[in-house]
């Protein structure tokens, strides 16, 4: 996630000659909204994935 942000960040670094600050400031807005629905979609399939895994590979987890 950090380098996706980074690499945003430097490409509207870039564009900020050819919009204004309020423009800016939406888009910003706009991609962090997204990136913070991205987190959150991750976490709920982490928080799925882990019995899963236990269910699927029982032998990996027999020991914790």
């Amino acid at each position: 996630m950090y380098i996706v942000h980074l690499s945003i960040q430097t490409y509207m670094t870039k564009c900020t000659s050819m919009l204004s600050t309020n423009q800016m400031f939406n888009i910003q807005t706009e991609i962090m909204q997204k990136l913070q629905f991205q987190t959150q979609i991750m976490e709920k399939l982490e928080r799925f994935a882990y019995p899963l895994r236990r269910l699927t590979f029982p032998h990996l987890y027999l020991n914790k």
